[in-house]
């Protein structure tokens, strides 16, 4: 999508847990979790950017339980 010098993509991250990860060892889990990136161009490049993932979505798949605040 694109807005004047805004573009925004929406993403979708595979793989597979092969490496530790916020501290767990691999798992061989295939993973696929969305995200989002977000650019601002200027003059035909790009001046800022902002990548986001569903970083919970991907600790779920490997088996990582989530330390949210008042759980």
């Amino acid at each position: 999508m694109v807005e004047g010098e805004t573009v925004v993509a929406r993403l979708s991250y595979r793989g597979t847990h092969l490496g530790a990860l916020f501290g767990v060892a691999p798992t061989g889990v295939a993973v696929t979790y969305p995200g989002v990136a977000i650019f601002r161009c200027h003059r035909g490049m790009i001046a800022d950017g902002w990548v986001i993932a569903d970083t919970a979505a991907l600790m779920r798949q490997v088996g990582i339980q989530a330390a949210w605040p008042g759980r």
